[in-house]
């Protein structure tokens, strides 16, 4: 991908949470790439506590135009930490801040997952927290930060979930894989005047180890990836 300027572009960077570090941050270069920014060379390490982080997910959560951070970190490694997600602000510099603030989910876990998307139609990004097995947290965005507790909880017995456009309505939608046979995964459509309409099973007997939204085939339309379990193949529905 070319720049106006004739350089090459900087692809998206490569986010990592390390439990060993108990939160790290890493940012990482297709290789032979020209970087615009020779900062991205170097990996710039961010600590949510002692805590073990379960999941990241990047967003402007701040209103500020700029990606932000989000870690969410499970339970069983420090009291003042677990069972938190926190947001690293990106600073003006590009850089993130070392002075986070933090939500707090419905219900404590140690498999909490995480998603950005604009989910109740102000055109705000929010952040949705699962809980597997218990339900999707939804953190409204306010356009400087986000509340310290769920504006709502979707309710539902899911295994993962991803967040996007899967019906071309430019809503964001939930999508999620139930616990148990037969394993189905299932869009829940965002509504126009709010909140998520029923069930709508896209697939069955699908295990899962995770779910991935994009647009695969080029089509302009979201499709989605599910990655099996153990050896099993990922499933690819377009």
């Amino acid at each position: 991908m070319s720049h106006p300027l004739g350089r090459a572009v900087m692809k998206p960077a490569i986010v990592v949470a390390s439990a060993l570090l108990a939160t790290g941050v890493a940012f990482a270069s297709p290789a032979g790439a020209t970087i615009d920014y020779p900062r991205l060379l170097v990996s710039q390490h961010v600590s949510s506590g002692g805590s073990v982080p379960e999941a990241t997910a990047i967003g402007d959560l701040t209103g500020d135009g700029r990606k932000d951070l989000a870690v969410a970190n499970g339970s069983g490694g420090s009291v003042g930490t677990d069972d938190l997600v926190f947001v690293f602000p990106q600073l003006i510099d590009g850089t993130l801040s070392d002075a986070p603030f933090s939500v707090t989910p419905s219900t404590p876990s140690d498999g909490y997952e995480l998603a950005v998307g604009r989910l109740n139609g102000d055109g705000h990004p929010d952040l949705a927290v699962g809980v597997p097995g218990v339900g999707i947290d939804l953190f409204f965005g306010t356009g400087s930060g986000l509340p310290s507790t769920p504006d709502a909880t979707v309710s539902t017995a899911f295994t993962h979930f991803a967040v996007g456009d899967m019906n071309d309505d430019g809503l964001d939608d939930l999508v999620y894989t139930k616990t148990g046979a037969p394993y189905s995964v299932v869009l829940r459509p965002q509504l126009l005047l709010g909140g998520f309409g029923p069930e709508n099973v896209v697939a069955s007997h699908l295990q899962t180890q995770g779910l991935s939204l994009g647009d695969i085939d080029g089509d302009g339309r979201t499709d989605f990836a599910a990655d099996g379990p153990a050896n099993d193949a990922a499933a690819v529905f377009l």
